[in-house]
């Protein structure tokens, strides 16, 4: 198998692969293959994010690096001795569509060596998308130790979503449902507000006047719903419990909720972010079955309401205090990351809120320094075990929000 570059100058990267239907593979590797097993004659095209597109009737396209560059490979067939070499660049995001013709399967391997025989095989089924998103070199370096290193936080560990560059912290289910607004834009969606807009990648919105239902109380909000499955909901928390599910699958249960959003206009200073996971908000009894998990607007503390909360029935809520684990960025109007976490534990339920306080870098990407706010469990035979209809940012008491990224993974636990 040729290639350009030169064996000894090549290097191992970080490579996160996501296809359309939500599976995504992160690998530390030498180089990776792209395969079409349909007809060669079909057009293939290579978006190069932010600098070009190419195509052609690609068989097999190999991502290899070294310290400087990025580069593509391609090959139109099998007898194709040696590859052409299509891309070299300081790139990281590549997409790459057309590999499934005639519904055909693709083929997904790796090399983890610098050898060129050396693959193993990730994934070979339909994916007529495919993302690849690039980390950084791999190298092992001398750090300094003791004093001259000074105070050092414990970097966290997870795995970025190629959809978007999150980073989750928790081990992904690949198999289970996953919404990026990235990728799907507002297909799997529904917003509860006066209007909206998705421009350059940012979902801006414009809270419709209400009031709260529990009160009585003006009230500026709108509900951004991740939803993936339209399907009829149960109502009843036996039930529910019972079934797993308040709808039919697919549905979220296990999940990581990550969020980067601004608000705008704040009209009570006192309102907390909430990522809401649950059912209809409706009055109709024991159909609601949500829970929220909220961060203040401004305070670093949580009051004495506290900032869990269980709905069962509109507008009847359970709040708890939490644990608190550091203090809160309380950001105001300022672009804030808020990252929720649940998971079914025994015959509970375990919660976490995070944060990132500065989430976007200076090209708008995720920085993913994420800080843990709070956790709570709750073991009450009142838990909501089961999975959900909508994943929810909620926004009260503030003339908009603009979303910059909203995104939610199954994990296993």
């Amino acid at each position: 198998m040729g290639t350009v570059i030169d064996p000894a100058a090549a290097i191992q990267k970080k490579v996160d692969v996501s296809i359309e239907d939500g599976k995504s593979f992160s690998e530390e590797v030498f180089f990776l293959e792209l395969w079409s097993m349909g007809d060669v004659t079909v057009e293939k095209t290579i978006e190069v994010k932010d600098e070009k597109k190419f195509g052609g009737t690609f068989k097999q396209i190999q991502f290899k690096f070294d310290k400087d560059h990025n580069y593509i490979y391609t090959k139109k067939d099998n007898n194709q001795k040696e590859f052409d070499k299509s891309y070299k660049g300081t790139a990281s995001e590549f997409s790459i569509s057309g590999l499934s013709a005639g519904k055909a399967n693709s083929v997904i391997r790796v090399g983890k060596t610098n050898n060129a025989n050396d693959l193993s095989e990730l994934y070979n089924g339909p994916a007529d998308r495919i993302e690849v998103r690039l980390g950084h070199e791999l190298v092992e370096t001398t750090r300094p130790t003791g004093s001259d290193r000074g105070p050092q936080p414990k970097p966290l560990e997870g795995t970025i979503d190629p959809a978007d560059g999150i980073k989750l912290l928790m081990p992904v289910d690949n198999d289970g449902p996953a919404f990026s607004l990235q990728r799907d834009g507002l297909d799997k969606m529904e917003v509860d507000c006066d209007k909206k807009e998705l421009k350059n990648g940012i979902l801006k919105i414009e809270s419709r006047i209400g009031s709260f239902a529990s009160t009585g109380k003006k009230n500026w909000t709108s509900r951004t719903h991740a939803r993936i499955n339209n399907a009829k909901q149960i109502t009843g928390l036996k039930k529910a419990r019972e079934k797993g599910s308040i709808i039919q699958a697919p549905f979220f249960r296990d999940m990581e909720i990550t969020a980067i959003v601004k608000l705008n206009g704040i009209r009570d200073k006192g309102e907390t972010w909430s990522l809401k996971f649950g059912g209809q908000h409706s009055d109709v009894e024991e159909m609601a079955l949500s829970n929220s998990l909220n961060l203040p607007y401004t305070e670093k503390k949580q009051g004495g309401k506290g900032l869990w909360a269980r709905e069962t029935t509109h507008p009847k809520y359970t709040f708890d205090k939490v644990k608190q684990i550091n203090d809160f960025p309380g950001n105001g109007d300022k672009i804030t990351g808020l990252k929720g976490i649940r998971y079914n534990e025994g015959d509970g339920v375990h919660y976490e809120m995070w944060f990132d306080a500065d989430p976007l870098d200076s090209q708008g990407k995720p920085r993913n320094n994420w800080i843990k706010a709070w956790e709570y469990d709750d073991n009450s035979d009142k838990a909501h075990t089961f999975g959900v209809k909508d994943v929810t940012i909620r926004v009260d008491m503030a003339d908009g929000v603009d979303i910059h990224y909203f995104n939610v993974r199954s994990i296993k636990i």
